[in-house]
């Protein structure tokens, strides 16, 4: 949590698929110094659809003895003068184990897939892992969830391979947050075990 004025609140709740709510934190005297972490002591397991809502109230009115000017209005802002509440939520993504994929299968899906005009992702077969760069962005690991489907960790994204009539690879379908790009293979690459 990030706000400056004394007396103020905040609380960091999560709703349920189900309409039941929980309370993560709640800080009814917050104070500027406390500008930390709240780590809780057990990861906590939220199923898909669940919301989180935070709420930060402050009282700018005389009778919040750290208020330094109650006839001034505070509004939303970076700096210390203004109410610059934010909240912060780390988080991680629970995915299926991790599938066993023959060498000659990751092999196969190296190539360069056309996912835009003049942006391409490279695939490249390494040793018996599979990894993927798309543009300038740093070299990333492709990692199975099943014999098609692989997901990226760094970018919370699920690449899908597809394979025409005959059983050769055609395309890419890379799901990025719900926006999905089309990769259509135009020039294979070599690969770290032997090549196509």
């Amino acid at each position: 949590p990030h706000m400056h004025l004394r007396g103020t609140a905040m609380e960091y709740k999560v709703i349920y698929p189900d309409g039941t709510s929980e309370v993560l934190i709640n800080v009814p005297s917050y104070s500027f110094a406390w500008q930390t972490n709240y780590i809780l002591k057990e990861p906590k397991l939220l199923p898909k659809g669940t919301r989180i809502m935070v709420t930060a109230l402050f009282d700018n009115s005389a009778k919040n003895k750290y208020n330094p000017d109650p006839t001034k209005a505070v509004r939303y802002g970076e700096p210390t003068y203004d109410e610059m509440m934010l909240g912060f939520m780390d988080y991680g993504v629970e995915r299926p184990p991790l599938a066993k994929i023959d060498s000659r299968v990751l092999d196969s899906y190296a190539g360069r897939y056309e996912v835009g005009p003049g942006m391409s992702m490279i695939v490249t077969s390494e040793a018996g892992r599979l990894f993927g760069q798309v543009a300038t962005q740093a070299k990333v690991e492709l990692l199975p969830e099943s014999e098609t489907t692989f997901y990226i960790r760094e970018m919370d994204s699920v690449v899908t391979f597809v394979k025409a009539e005959g059983g050769s690879v055609s395309e890419a379908l890379l799901d990025m947050g719900g926006r999905t790009l089309r990769g259509k293979r135009v020039k294979d690459v070599a690969t770290g075990s032997g090549g196509n």
